[in-house]
């Protein structure tokens, strides 16, 4: 029978209580008594010990704070547009809030700078708002009105300076042309390569180094809004700014790949912003203060054929065989789509009437009247400027060509047959209901714009055989001067042999009495004609 040894001094021995949180290690201590407890209980921590828990608390708060503000950030970006609006409105709401009459007068004066710039901004958009009516209170006066001949070859492009005084022109013979208003006399002439060495061009006003000069045809020309540069797009690809005063070359712009068609100034800008398009269907936006490119904007199918802006920073370009028109958005980096019919072929020409309509021209003859809130033209009006001339078909005794003679005649009384002529150039008096085009039917025609942008009246003409290849308004309303060659802008499809390479300025005259009308750097009132001109001299080469 088996039995257990028991242990003598087992019983004598007490258990040792495992002390709290070590039981899993195998340590035991003993319990501690009750008067030692006691004195535990009632000890106070040293100031070294109160440090330490503050600083523990102040980085356990810092933490906190990081953590919230990192959510606040993640939380941003997943706002929705109208919760961002409503917190900047908020913020903006709070920074121009008039202060009470209790604080001080600094305070006061810090916070008047924002309501100050806002009421200028207010200002702003009530005078381009502004759209006057003054169609038909505009006459032609023939007598104050003349031309010249500074080119050899047919005029492309022409500009105002913003003082009125000067007239710039481009031509296919490459060659710049700076003409004084008043004293009615060339003042400056710069020539590419091209025109200097086959037409050798003699440069009697300006000399310019050959390697700063064009290698081509000039193609477009701007003058910056101060009258400070000359901006001159041609066929090698290349933007060339020049001082408008002494037209002596500053820098080359190289941003665009194919010939530069068209080139527009922003107006009432703080910075001097300058906007060119190209055939490599892009548009380059270009800061003069800095002398450098600040955006490039796409989006047109084909080649860009001509841009313009007016104060918002937006700009309008048309784009040839593509039927459309765009209007960028600088700032929000977006543009909108206007599509123009099937069978407008293409669109060639465009200009803004104000921030919100705008007037193209098209192959098929047709002037359309836009609207930025619809896509669609608000008005079209079929063939402008009437159909190309008929063939004349002598006498035969041939019944095939009797036939088709007496066909001929009777469709051209119907006035159905033949293409209808193309739309060169139109432009507009910006902020007011008056437009003009020009094409090759021998007429620049002056149109009335309607109130409610659903009619296009003409109110006048004015002879002027040839192509007009481009129309432009003085800032201040009093002339037209326009480019007339014998040859489209563009190519050679036809040549009037009738017609004469001048730049002609037109007078235009007002019936009722002088009003202000808005387009240029003040409100400026309709002139009369300066007294003592000199006489015009005729420009041959």
């Amino acid at each position: 029978m088996g039995f257990f040894k028991r242990n003598i001094n087992e019983n004598n021995k007490k258990r040792k209580l495992p002390a709290t949180g070590n039981t899993r290690k195998g340590k035991f201590l003993q319990q501690k008594g009750k008067n030692e407890r006691k004195f535990e209980d009632e000890e106070i921590p040293s100031d070294d010990d109160g440090e330490e828990r503050s600083i523990d608390l102040n980085q356990s708060n810092e933490e906190n704070l990081n953590e919230i503000e990192q959510t606040e950030e993640n939380d941003t970006q997943y706002e929705d547009n109208q919760t961002l609006t409503f917190r900047e409105a908020k913020k903006l709401v709070e920074s121009i809030e008039v202060p009470s009459a209790s604080q001080d007068l600094d305070d006061f004066e810090g916070i008047t700078e924002p309501l100050e710039s806002q009421q200028k901004r207010k200002e702003e958009l009530k005078s381009v708002q502004a759209h006057q009516k003054i169609a038909d209170s505009i006459k032609i006066d023939e007598k104050n009105s003349f031309s010249y001949r500074p080119h050899k070859l047919s005029p492309i492009c022409v500009c105002f300076s913003h003082s009125g005084n000067f007239i710039v022109s481009c031509s296919k013979d490459g060659s710049i042309i700076k003409y004084d208003l008043k004293k009615r006399c060339r003042v400056g002439v710069l020539s590419s390569i091209l025109s200097k060495n086959k037409n050798n061009l003699k440069l009697k006003c300006s000399h310019v180094a050959n390697e700063n000069l064009h290698r081509g045809r000039v193609l477009c020309c701007e003058i910056s809004p101060n009258d400070q540069f000359l901006v001159t797009g041609g066929s090698d690809n290349l933007i060339k700014i020049w001082d408008f005063e002494k037209l002596v070359f500053i820098k080359d712009f190289d941003g665009h790949r194919g010939p530069v068609n068209s080139l527009r100034f922003r107006q009432k800008c703080d910075s001097i912003e300058l906007f060119s398009a190209s055939t490599d269907r892009s548009i380059i936006v270009w800061n003069m203060d800095e002398m450098g490119l600040m955006n490039r904007l796409y989006g047109h199918q084909d080649v860009i054929e001509q841009l313009d802006i007016l104060q918002w920073p937006r700009v309008l370009s048309c784009g040839g065989m593509d039927k459309s028109c765009r209007l960028f958005k600088v700032i929000e980096e977006s543009h909108l789509v206007f599509n123009g019919f099937t069978d407008c072929i293409s669109i060639d020409c465009v200009a803004l009437i104000n921030e919100e309509h705008f007037i193209s021209g098209s192959a098929d003859g047709s002037l359309y009247i836009w609207s930025m809130s619809r896509k669609k033209p608000v008005f079209v009006k079929r063939k402008a400027h009437g159909f190309h001339s008929m063939p004349q078909i002598q006498n035969s005794n041939n019944e095939m060509d009797v036939d088709l003679m007496e066909n001929l005649n009777t469709r051209k009384a119907n006035k159905s047959v033949g293409e209808p002529r193309w739309i060169c150039s139109v432009a507009a008096l910006p902020y007011t209901d008056l437009v003009a085009s020009g094409s090759s039917d021998g007429f620049l025609r002056l149109w009335r714009v309607g109130q409610d942008w659903k009619s296009l009246d003409q109110i006048a003409q004015f002879n002027m055989p040839g192509f007009i290849n481009d129309i432009r308004f003085s800032y201040n309303g009093c002339y037209i001067v326009c480019a007339v060659g014998q040859e489209h802008k563009r190519g050679r499809w036809w040549t009037l042999k009738e017609a004469k390479n001048r730049i002609m300025v037109i007078y235009l005259q007002k019936d009722l009495e002088m009003r202000e009308i808005g387009g240029g750097d003040e409100s400026i009132e309709l002139d009369e004609p300066n007294v003592g001109r000199e006489e015009e001299k005729e420009m041959r080469e």
